[in-house]
C-alpha cells in the first residue's frame, strides 16, 4: 500500500480532524452574523457617534450648543 493511501485511512479513521471542521464553522456562523448586525445597526451608530462628536467639540470650544 502506498504511503499517501496509509496516510488517507489514518485520516479517516482520526477525529480530531472532525472537530476542528466543527469549530471553523460555528466561528464562521458567529463571524457571519456579527458582520451581519453591525452592517445593519451602523448607519444608528454613525449617528449617535456624531452626535457625541459634535457634543464633545462644543463642550471643548465653552461654546453654548
Amino acid at each position: 500500500m502506498s504511503l499517501l493511501a496509509s496516510l488517507i485511512k489514518q485520516y479517516a479513521r482520526d477525529e480530531k480532524g472532525a472537530a476542528l471542521v466543527e469549530y471553523a464553522v460555528i466561528f464562521a456562523v458567529l463571524i457571519a452574523g456579527t458582520v451581519t448586525a453591525v452592517s445593519a445597526i451602523g448607519p444608528e451608530l454613525t449617528t449617535i457617534f456624531d452626535a457625541v462628536a459634535t457634543s464633545v467639540g462644543v463642550l471643548a470650544t465653552g461654546a453654548a450648543p
